[in-house]
């Protein structure tokens, strides 16, 4: 009967260390494994339009897409040019989880969103700087004085051509 003991003792103690190496090296293993096996890349695109997020895509080119369809719906909707002023910006997210839009949806709320953009040229005051070939656009009088001091320090000549225009189709020259 000792005997029976004896190797009863000896499996047993056998299972064990067995369990121990084997729950060791799951431990240890898993992480490793893991990270192999649930890196499948899953993210999306979304846009955003001055700082507003506006929607996400699947793909980069699903979100481009519907941007260009929105601004040609803008300017096919506008009779005459459309000036914009927007901050566009594209970031890939990482998450699993999201509402992603169809390319429709995308371009119907990317759409709304480019409304605010829209600059009125007519009411803005711009400065245009003529410098041989070269035409420069200015928002400022003071950005026109600093530009004429350097280009008269740098070349010692003052022949610059400044033009002042309120509107588009009024143009009235200063210098």
């Amino acid at each position: 009967m000792t005997r029976i003991t004896r190797y009863g003792r000896k499996i047993r103690t056998t299972f064990i260390s067995t369990m121990f190496a084997a729950c060791l090296a799951i431990v240890v293993g898993i992480p490793f494994v893991s990270k192999k096996m649930l890196n499948n890349e899953v993210g999306y695109y979304s846009i955003s339009i001055q700082g507003t997020p506006v929607g996400a895509a699947n793909t980069e080119e699903e979100v481009n897409v519907a941007l260009a369809n929105a601004r040609l719906q803008l300017s096919q909707q506008l009779d005459d040019y459309v000036y914009m002023d927007c901050d566009v910006q594209i970031d890939r997210e990482n998450r699993a989880i999201a509402q992603r839009m169809s390319e429709k949806e995308l371009e119907s709320s990317i759409y709304s969103q480019l409304f605010d953009c829209i600059v009125n040229v007519e009411d803005q005051l711009a400065y245009t700087v003529r410098i041989g070939d070269y035409t420069v656009n200015l928002s400022s009088k003071q950005e026109v004085e600093e530009l004429f001091s350097l280009y008269s320090h740098i070349t010692g000549q003052v022949s610059l051509s400044l033009l002042l225009r309120q509107t588009r189709q009024q143009t009235e020259h200063i210098w």
